[in-house]
């Protein structure tokens, strides 16, 4: 029954890498199931993670890609497939990670009130009526996600944007429950002063 093996390659860029590494496989009477490669400009290196069938041992095709080795200066690593791998699970301890988001929570919340206050009183100020208070109350408030995600993919590693942008998603969802029931607000009552006019 045919061996599987994954087989990772990292090394210098030049041409003949994927023809040489096929070419090792074939000679053993491998078959190629998937192959995914990655140019590094940058750094001019390649990367290459080909799956195989083969019937030859592990040991019989580390010899083959040991040539390539001394050819294109590899790194590489080639494991049957479904080993296990050994992996490390880092966590925090739960009620540390609680009250990081009970505070995350807390000032997302104290944020949006100074925002809305602000928007509110500023209105007032410029002696807007009632209709363009409220848009300005809404609107002042709002894109904070669509706007924020964007800009942290800009300014920031991908690593890293999904810590940046966490106090961003308590704040907008803590956004649209408040202001959900300020429109439910607003809108009881213009129909209370409708029905006050018509009484």
């Amino acid at each position: 029954m045919p061996r599987s093996y994954t087989l990772v390659i990292n090394c210098p860029d030049r041409p003949g890498i994927v023809q040489h590494v096929s070419g090792l496989i074939f000679e053993h009477g491998g078959n190629i199931l998937e192959s995914r490669q990655f140019e590094d400009r940058e750094t001019g290196r390649f990367f290459l993670r080909t799956v195989f069938e083969s019937d030859c041992e592990r040991s019989v095709m580390a010899d083959g890609v040991a040539k390539l080795d001394d050819e294109f200066a590899m790194d590489w690593k080639l494991v049957p497939t479904g080993q296990p791998v050994k992996v490390l699970i880092l966590v925090s301890k739960f009620d540390h990670s609680l009250a990081y988001l009970l505070v995350i929570a807390l000032l997302s919340g104290l944020l949006l009130t100074v925002v809305l206050s602000f928007s509110h009183f500023l209105g007032r100020w410029l002696g807007f009526n009632r209709e363009d208070r409220i848009v300005l109350q809404f609107c002042g408030s709002k894109k904070s996600l669509a706007s924020g995600v964007p800009m942290a993919g800009v300014l920031f590693a991908t690593s890293q944007v999904g810590g940046i942008i966490l106090p961003l998603m308590f704040f907008h969802q803590i956004q649209l429950m408040v202001c959900a029931v300020l429109a439910r607000r607003y809108a009881d009552q213009q129909l209370s002063a409708v029905a006050s006019q018509a009484a």
